[in-house]
């Protein structure tokens, strides 16, 4: 069973809500939040996830294990260098810079997540700066709509 799947079936216990009563206060398909649970759809589209949390009263990050980031990471085997506290400081105002172009707030730990990916993949430029095509590219591909 994937993690989505045991965090949605634990918060449906917790709120004593049916699969199907959340399909229908949800919005989603008939069978998607069934789907989800017995592991017939092992990666949900993010407006089905949305939906979900959303009736559930949760974030989407409530729903991922808490051992994932709320973005996927491109850069999880690569090799860590020393702490740059000027290249994260950085990193974080290019997330602030994009979040306000793209008029969204996200959660504290998604913005730090994205603040950390950022800062990952500019490590591997040694330019010293944030990566702002990397940060576009990124708000693009994983940023809230």
């Amino acid at each position: 069973m994937s993690s989505i799947a045991v965090k949605l079936k634990e918060i449906m216990e917790e709120k004593s809500i049916t699969a199907n009563a959340l399909e229908k206060k949800s919005g989603v398909k008939v069978s998607s939040v069934q789907n989800i649970i017995y592991g017939r759809s092992k990666n949900p589209g993010i407006d089905t996830v949305k939906a979900i949390a959303k009736a559930l009263g949760c974030t989407l990050y409530d729903l991922l294990d808490q051992n994932e980031s709320p973005i996927p990471s491109t850069l999880a085997n690569r090799e860590e260098k020393e702490w740059n506290i000027s290249l994260f400081i950085d990193a974080l105002k290019a997330t602030e810079t994009m979040m306000k172009q793209k008029n969204i707030k996200p959660s504290y730990k998604t913005a730090l997540a994205f603040a950390n990916e950022i800062y990952s993949y500019s490590q591997m430029s040694n330019k010293g700066t944030a990566d702002y095509d990397f940060t576009r590219w990124l708000f693009e591909k994983h940023g809230e709509r």
